[in-house]
């Protein structure tokens, strides 16, 4: 089976009474004023649509109202539309609300459509093209510019065969299959054997039949029960098509005006940062001054802070701008955003999302600085607004950045100077523990936190310290960190203490050398920093509970025992005792250092042979049980 043609949603704008509906009857058939107050009235008030099957191919029409006090349903109309079929009255011609629209439709980036010159039954031909040189100066510098004019009668049929193959030449735009899923809602109501049913446009992603779904902002949950596109049951909606969902789990009534649907969580805003163009014929837009924001289908107040220069955006300019929202809103990079003067109610301008999810700003300059860069597809400044808290690879993507414009640490990435400057306070911190404990040979990796990197997770630390590694910065010894090149440096009376300590330690053989040992030794501060320091060059041992060996008793103890073991199946305290030589003191240690490196297991009273002793998963050296992973308790 053949994947079904992408649908093209054209929307149509123009004047109340300039016959918008009667135009969608004449070519679909289908009547669209249901409400019994639009019948009433002779005027659309909710959102009507309606399929029209050309060939093989089928267009989605959306007839929007054309009533001043209801642009921001028609703006729910248009947003996410293909092309606009624009209708102007051969009898009355361009009026007010004609070019509101228009604009609008300029605003929401819409680049194709077609003109119908309705009521041509009504005029003569003069009128007729005059009506025609109107239409074609008012779309001049537009982006329906080129758009096809087509005289037409709703009433008579006239002119519609072309207006048909008009709008069949219009091409669907690409639609991100792979994005996050997004319905803006358009319409929720309660259909009798169904339940609750939404109809709106796929922004993005796909929605499958059985799928739970969320409607933002809020906390809605529900359940996707059936699909529909053009009335045709269907499993799965894809981005551009209409669809209806039949959704369980939630009332229609709990579905606010102008709500979200998706899939995955995504976060709502409160503050956009935007490219904003403002209408010619609009008056100045004070920094700070209130707004009503619509996007999608949903609109909210808030207050627009232009950054360009001057203090307001005034007609024909374009300024980077920031939105703050006085309740959230769905919004993603590259969404159209429309501004109105709440009262006397007036279309200002409109923009597009360049942060969905922007700082507060602090420096005009600064601000306009940054949007700039990011009208230009600098993404980077999406990472040097993170800063040193970093994104999740997911909201970077989201976010339109690419790999090779960020640096990952675990499992987050950040812009190159956040990072240089987290690496310079590593390092900082390094070299200050190093001037404090100049006989420490390094220290381990997460003693380098400080209260300037404690937000930095443990993952995004190990990375930014294997880096630095592999720069050359500094350097893993065992398992410490060191500054590259650091070697201790030992002053005449500390390599004294040094010499004393290690013939020390070879003199007391399987008995140690203890702290107390240490001290009668010397009363000097610095000999157990020099003992610790002799352990990491791996001229002592630690035996825990007990103190320092010299680093070739232990291979006498595991000499010992093999012994033992050689003509014995366990072996006691006694037994241990006798086989060593051991006094009493260090008896009790030495087996705990036996058993913690696996060369013996304990049984009860007494002792079998490990692993280690067993050849099966044997140490490769004696240090690397000793010296190399200390059991938990230090001498």
């Amino acid at each position: 089976m053949s994947e079904p043609l992408p649908t093209l949603i054209v929307g149509t704008a123009g004047h109340v009474d300039h016959g918008k509906t009667t135009l969608i009857r004449a070519l679909t058939g289908v009547e669209l004023d249901t409400l019994a107050e639009e019948q009433a009235r002779g005027l659309t008030i909710a959102l009507g649509f309606t399929p029209l099957r050309l060939g093989d191919r089928t267009l989605a029409l959306v007839d929007a109202p054309g009533h001043a006090s209801l642009v921001r349903t028609m703006i729910a109309g248009a947003t996410g539309l293909d092309a606009a079929l624009l209708v102007i009255s051969a009898e009355e011609g361009v009026m007010p609300q004609t070019r509101e629209h228009l604009a609008i439709l300029e605003l929401l980036g819409v680049r194709q459509g077609v003109v119908a010159l309705t009521m041509m039954d009504r005029v003569d031909e003069a009128l007729l093209a005059l009506a025609e040189d109107e239409a074609r100066d008012l779309l001049a510098g537009t982006g329906l510019a080129d758009a096809q004019i087509v005289p037409c009668s709703g009433l008579t049929g006239e002119g519609m065969e072309a207006l048909r193959t008009a709008l069949a030449g219009l091409q669907a735009r690409e639609r991100p299959a792979d994005g996050p899923l997004r319905i803006p809602v358009d319409r929720a109501f309660t259909q009798h054997g169904f339940g609750t049913v939404i109809t709106g446009t796929v922004w993005s992603g796909t929605l499958s039949v059985g799928e739970r779904i969320r409607f933002l902002p809020g906390d809605l949950r529900g359940r996707v029960r059936a699909l529909q596109r053009h009335g045709e049951e269907v499993q799965t909606l894809r981005a551009g098509w209409r669809g209806a969902v039949n959704v369980a789990d939630v009332a229609a009534e709990a579905i606010a005006q102008g709500s979200t649907l998706v899939r995955a969580e995504l976060p709502v805003t409160s503050i956009l940062d935007l490219w904003y163009r403002h209408l010619p014929s609009g008056p100045p837009l004070p920094y700070g001054a209130e707004v009503r924001v619509l996007l999608g289908t949903r609109a909210v107040t808030g207050h627009a802070f232009p950054t360009g220069p001057g203090d307001a955006a005034t007609g024909g300019t374009e300024v980077p701008m920031q939105v703050r929202l006085r309740e959230p809103m769905v919004a993603l990079p590259g969404d159209r955003v429309i501004l109105r003067r709440p009262s006397p109610a007036l279309t200002l301008g409109g923009g597009v999302v360049l942060d969905p999810w922007a700082p507060r700003l602090r420096s005009r300059e600064a601000h306009a600085a940054q949007l700039t860069r990011l009208r230009r597809g600098d993404h980077r400044v999406f990472l040097e607004r993170a800063g040193e808290q970093g994104l999740l690879p997911a909201q970077w993507q989201l976010l339109g950045g690419r790999p090779d414009q960020a640096t990952a640490l675990g499992r987050r990435v950040y812009a190159q100077g956040t990072v240089a400057r987290l690496q310079g306070l590593v390092l900082d911190q390094l070299l200050a523990l190093h001037l404090a404990h100049p006989l420490a040979l390094g220290f381990p990796p997460r003693s380098l936190r400080t209260p300037r990197t404690a937000h930095l997770p443990d993952d995004a630390l190990d990375a930014m310290v294997e880096a630095l590694i592999r720069a050359g910065a500094a350097a893993l010894r065992g398992e410490l960190l060191q500054l590259a090149g650091h070697e201790v440096q030992l002053s005449g009376a500390q390599q004294a203490l040094r010499n004393l300590l290690l013939t020390r330690a070879r003199e007391a053989g399987i008995e140690g050398v203890t702290r107390h040992d240490l001290s009668s030794l010397s009363p000097d501060q610095d000999l157990p920093a020099i003992a610790h320091l002799c352990e990491r060059q791996g001229e002592l041992t630690p035996i825990p509970d007990l103190g320092w060996v010299s680093r070739e008793v232990p291979a006498q103890i595991v000499a010992a025992v093999r012994g033992w073991f050689a003509d014995h199946r366990t072996m006691s305290l006694a037994e241990f005792k006798a086989a060593t030589g051991l006094t009493r003191r260090p008896l009790i240690a030495w087996l705990e250092w036996l058993d913690h490196a696996r060369w013996t297991v304990r049984s009860g009273d007494v002792r079998e042979p490990g692993p280690g002793l067993r050849g099966k998963a044997a140490p490769e050296s004696l240090e690397a049980t000793s010296g190399g992973k200390r059991a938990a308790r230090q001498p």
